[in-house]
């Protein structure tokens, strides 16, 4: 299925995702993207929901909207990530049943893979055990679209298909500390302490947890090949490649942000789950075209540049 000149609804299009997919849609040719924000429809709200349909009839939905966060905004609070993100995605997939839509393409959460099973994280044991408790709520309710996708493709015929990502990051994140995820919630403190001579970084744990963070616009990339290729009930991993410890992190930020104070390492606070390197073998089988592109240096000088020329003018999420 080839999206050049297709009816393509974008939910989240403002969100960290949305915002380099839009791009990577618009460099594929001529396409009709609409991308509403959430004060303009609520999709928990099944009416506001039907309104969109009704207002796009989209041909491609990207599903991308949800309630996310950190480990600390999980802790606080697990019964609104559980009830908005289960909100969205029943309504979501419903209407785009209801609405014919050609395909449908969600972003699934790897912190729902089993912790009990062996590394590299493979698909097909997706549903082997239970996930990571921190964030299980939020992590069960996105599982479960995968569930309402092959029930409704069952019953309905709805083409809706699921991607996995690694830890993402990069340009237009969240980077508010009480909501952020690890890579953005570390960008900002080491401007911050870099522009206002700070003595002290504080990291949360020991930094020896491990992570595959897989620059959003490879991503954005794999989304796109996964509609034009991709047409099965499997849920597909989609990484960098490599794993990289917190430490790894914090050396190249204090590299690239010139920062010359202390690293702190906060062991009163959680390190989160230790590693998760996941298999590609799916992913080189069923999106063969997906060569991830951004290495870690890479995408987090660009993200930290972003961030520094968008501090001052307010166009961030602080």
């Amino acid at each position: 299925m080839n999206v050049t000149g297709k009816r393509i609804l974008i939910t989240g299009g403002s969100g960290l995702v949305g915002h380099h997919l839009r791009k990577e849609l618009m460099s594929r040719g001529p396409a009709h993207l609409a991308c509403p924000r959430s004060a303009d429809f609520d999709l928990r709200k099944p009416g506001d929901v039907e309104a969109l349909f009704r207002d796009v009839k989209p041909q491609i939905v990207f599903s991308l909207a949800a309630r996310v966060g950190g480990i600390l905004d999980n802790k606080n609070y697990p019964a609104d990530f559980y009830f908005d993100n289960i909100l969205i995605g029943v309504y979501t997939y419903d209407a785009c049943a209801r609405w014919r839509v050609e395909k449908l393409v969600n972003v699934g959460a790897g912190c729902g893979y089993p912790l009990s099973i062996a590394e590299p994280l493979r698909e097909e044991e997706f549903w082997d055990g239970f996930p990571q408790p921190e964030s299980a709520p939020y992590s069960l309710a996105k599982k479960m679209l995968v569930i309402q996708g092959i029930a409704y493709r069952q019953q309905y015929g709805l083409r809706a298909i699921t991607l996995i990502p690694s830890n993402l990051y990069g340009e237009h994140d969240n980077f508010n500390l009480e909501q952020a995820h690890v890579i953005p919630a570390l960008v900002r403190k080491f401007y911050e302490a870099t522009a206002n001579s700070g003595s002290e970084v504080e990291v949360w744990g020991d930094g020896s947890a491990k992570r595959d963070f897989i620059h959003t616009a490879d991503l954005a990339a794999a989304l796109v090949e996964a509609v034009e290729n991709y047409d099965g009930s499997l849920p597909i991993n989609v990484a960098y490649g490599t794993q990289h410890s917190i430490r790894d992190v914090v050396s190249l930020l204090k590299e690239i942000s010139e920062y010359s104070g202390e690293i702190c390492w906060n062991l009163s606070r959680p390190s989160g789950q230790n590693s998760r390197e996941m298999s590609l073998d799916n992913a080189r089988r069923y999106l063969p075209k997906f060569r991830p592109s951004v290495d870690l240096k890479s995408g987090l000088s660009r993200t930290y540049r972003w961030f520094k020329e968008s501090y001052s003018s307010g166009d961030v999420r602080l």
